[in-house]
């Protein structure tokens, strides 16, 4: 593609347009297809700066990636289901849009590269699902789950039915994540939480006979 004839774009500007061209050469190409030439003529620049901000063309995506994916959720209801269903109805909206293609490119690389794994790791479940955890920190009930891989079941199914295209990533699919998986291990079963109930109770029965001896 020949570069832009338009005005020559710089700071911010550039980087914006050379991450929305790499969005769309990687949706039209894949990554195998993918070349920092055809990214830069997109974004009507030259290779070169292209490779004084990034080493290499999948180090570019991850950045774009990023600047690209939701920051967690907008704005908790209070309410811990509404609120994971919401957080992973942003993500699939994410996925299922324009940058979708994207995702799929990155994860592709950072299978056969340690570092840009590393740094995907960081992003993906560092800053974008920090959010998430700490709402569920707030509203489970079995607090052990929190720093377990529980804290990140719902978005990681979310990805791979997505990555593996399984079936589609749609409400039915979210309800059930959220409903039959992820809600029954922060909370605990039945039988122990009556198990809670009936030591609370008694507690609160010996605390009674204590104030009144």
């Amino acid at each position: 593609m020949a570069p832009d004839a338009g005005p020559r774009r710089r700071g911010e500007n550039l980087i914006a347009a050379i991450h929305q061209a790499a969005i769309e050469e990687v949706a039209e190409t894949g990554l195998a297809g993918l070349t920092v030439e055809a990214i830069a003529a997109r974004a009507g620049t030259g290779k070169a700066s292209l490779y004084r901000r990034w080493p290499s063309k999948e180090a570019l995506l991850l950045d774009a990636l990023d600047r690209a994916m939701p920051v967690g959720a907008a704005e908790w209801t209070g309410d811990l289901r509404t609120d994971l269903l919401g957080a992973l109805r942003a993500m699939a909206e994410f996925l299922t849009g324009p940058a979708g293609p994207l995702m799929r490119a990155v994860m592709a690389a950072v299978i056969q590269d340690e570092k840009l794994a590393a740094a995907f790791a960081g992003q993906f479940f560092g800053s974008r699902l920090g959010p998430m955890r700490e709402r569920l920190r707030a509203g489970a009930t079995r607090a052990e789950v929190i720093d377990s891989p529980i804290a990140y079941l719902g978005p990681e199914l979310v990805l791979f039915r997505f990555l593996t295209h399984t079936g589609p990533v749609d409400e039915e699919y979210l309800t059930t994540v959220v409903d039959d998986i992820v809600l029954p291990l922060l909370r605990p079963p039945a039988e122990e939480r009556v198990r809670e109930l009936e030591a609370a109770l008694a507690e609160a029965h010996l605390e009674l006979r204590r104030t009144r001896s």
